[in-house]
């Protein structure tokens, strides 16, 4: 809400990438909503959708 962006808006994952200096090669992005895990993807950030903790610990093991 403080910076006026919501997902699944690229400008939010921009956002972020600056003011944490993300690596987004070295980052993973998880949620439970397929437009926002799309969305980060398109800017080549890691991305999961997240539907159970099992599922979830299986995609992102690879990625550790």
């Amino acid at each position: 809400a403080k910076v006026k962006l919501v997902k699944p808006d690229p400008a939010i994952y921009e956002h972020l990438r600056e003011r944490f200096a993300l690596d987004f090669a070295e980052s993973v992005f998880l949620d439970d909503l397929l437009p926002n895990v799309e969305s980060a993807r398109r800017l080549g950030l890691a991305a999961i959708r997240f539907e159970t903790p099992e599922q979830a610990r299986r995609e992102l093991e690879p990625l550790l």
